[in-house]
């Protein structure tokens, strides 16, 4: 039997997934007291973010209803994770990248 592939190629990373469980939620470093966040809901999109340029970074993972605070550093490690579980509905962000989850 053929392993399911998961794993999101060159074309696929500017797509969303077919079941989106996370939507990450990217807070920018500003002076201006309007800093508007950024929801990335593709690779592509959460693989450009610029870590120094990042107050806070959150995941919002729809299946548990859960948000929770990342550590902005995290980003590009999480981004390359995600996409090696792009496809999986089931796959879960590792406990271990988990700051403090944030009440709703």
């Amino acid at each position: 039997m053929r392993k399911q592939i998961t794993r999101a190629n060159a074309t696929e990373i500017n797509k969303t997934p077919n079941e989106v469980r996370y939507l990450w939620v990217v807070y920018p470093k500003s002076t201006i007291n309007r800093a508007v966040p950024s929801v990335c809901m593709t690779y592509q999109t959460l693989s450009k973010v610029k870590t120094q340029h990042v107050q806070a970074f959150l995941a919002v993972d729809l299946k548990l209803k859960k948000v929770v605070n990342l550590p902005p550093e995290s980003i590009p490690i999480v981004a390359e994770e995600w996409r090696d579980n792009y496809f999986d509905p089931n796959w879960e962000l590792p406990d271990h990248y988990y700051g403090e989850e944030v009440k709703t």
